[in-house]
């Protein structure tokens, strides 16, 4: 009974021991499920916060798109640009030919009129040289006929027909010298008009080339002004263009490492539950092991306490019965002596009775 009783304590004590440990658990097990609800409540703002940035980077993209339709649309102005830039430039090298082609005829013409002008000259001084030589001609002639009339006049006694002769001279060189007089001023002045044409015509020319260089020139100016002006445009849309790339890259950057920096920290977290479940998993399966434990310390302390109960109830019986027999042989030891009481007594009346 003693050992039964010591046992019974040891079991109560063990069964103390594991309901503490199981309240340590349990509030372990509490403390668990509250550390696990504020992942999920920072899950959620993680979450939330990943959708505002995915919301952002998906503007930016929109923005990007835009940003890239707008450089496609300056690409395609930039290319027109570059080919009106190219067709003003073979324009330009046609002015230039031309104007080099003007300018080689106007110099062809100042050296065709140079060339007239220098042809007139001999023209000028041939025909001085043939007035001279006509009125030295004409001076001989006179000469020769004043000398032929002294000496006609000398001799007209003797030869009356030498002056008739030289008359007839004088005459023919006169004629002939008028003749030659009035070719020479029909061949200047055909040789005049000539030159006068031609010197008008390149003279018409230079000025009208003059002219044409003047508007190639005007036009070559204002090519050259457009040309820099879609330079000057050209340049800006692309500093333009290379200032929205820069300041998208630098955000899709930022936006880019952010994501990442929330995945690592979400990666963590869901580490941290997986962790924290596996850590709950173990104390639910120390739990139910612990419980399963209880139980059977439980089962067994009833059943010794069931068995104690008995063993109480079978002494308490055997006791009731020992006292029971006892009981029964002091009655029947008091029945036998009443009955050996009663036997005198009845001796007594039956000799009372007799007496009477």
């Amino acid at each position: 009974s003693l050992d039964l009783n010591d046992r019974f304590a040891s079991f109560i004590e063990r069964v103390h021991e594991l309901e503490q440990q199981n309240k340590l658990l349990e509030t372990e097990l509490l403390l668990l499920r509250q550390r696990q609800t504020q992942p999920s409540n920072l899950r959620a703002l993680y979450e939330h916060e990943i959708r505002q940035l995915q919301a952002a980077v998906e503007e930016a993209r929109h923005e990007k798109q835009a940003a890239e339709d707008h450089r496609s649309e300056m690409e395609d102005v930039l290319k027109n640009l570059q080919n009106r830039y190219e067709d003003e430039i073979l324009g330009r090298e046609e002015a230039e030919g031309r104007l080099m082609d003007a300018r080689k005829g106007a110099d062809e013409a100042a050296m065709g009129r140079a060339e007239l002008e220098k042809r007139v000259g001999n023209l000028l001084d041939e025909l001085a040289f043939l007035k001279r030589l006509c009125e030295s001609e004409i001076a001989e002639l006179q000469a020769q006929i004043q000398y032929s009339a002294e000496v006609s006049v000398e001799m007209e006694v003797a030869k009356p027909d030498l002056s008739a002769a030289l008359r007839d001279i004088r005459a023919q060189y006169e004629k002939l010298a008028h003749r030659n007089l009035q070719s020479a001023e029909e061949w200047f002045c055909d040789k005049m008009n000539v030159v006068t044409v031609a010197s008008a015509r390149n003279t018409e020319s230079a000025r009208s080339a003059k002219d044409e260089a003047g508007e190639y020139r005007r036009l070559l100016k204002a090519r050259t002004l457009e040309i820099d002006s879609c330079r000057e445009m050209n340049q800006a849309l692309e500093n333009q263009l290379q200032d929205i790339e820069e300041k998208q890259s630098a955000e899709i950057s930022a936006l880019q490492d952010t994501i990442s920096q929330l995945e690592d920290e979400l990666r963590a977290n869901k580490n941290d539950m997986a962790r924290y479940l596996k850590d709950y998993q173990d104390l639910l399966n120390v739990k139910m092991a612990l419980d399963i434990e209880i139980a059977a310390y439980r089962l067994g302390y009833k059943r010794e306490e069931s068995q104690t109960q008995d063993e109480e109830d079978a002494g308490e019986q055997k006791e009731e019965e020992e006292e029971g027999d006892d009981e029964e042989g002091e009655k029947k030891e008091e029945d036998t002596e009443k009955e050996e009481e009663a036997q005198p007594e009845e001796k007594n009346g039956k000799t009372t009775d007799k007496k009477v």
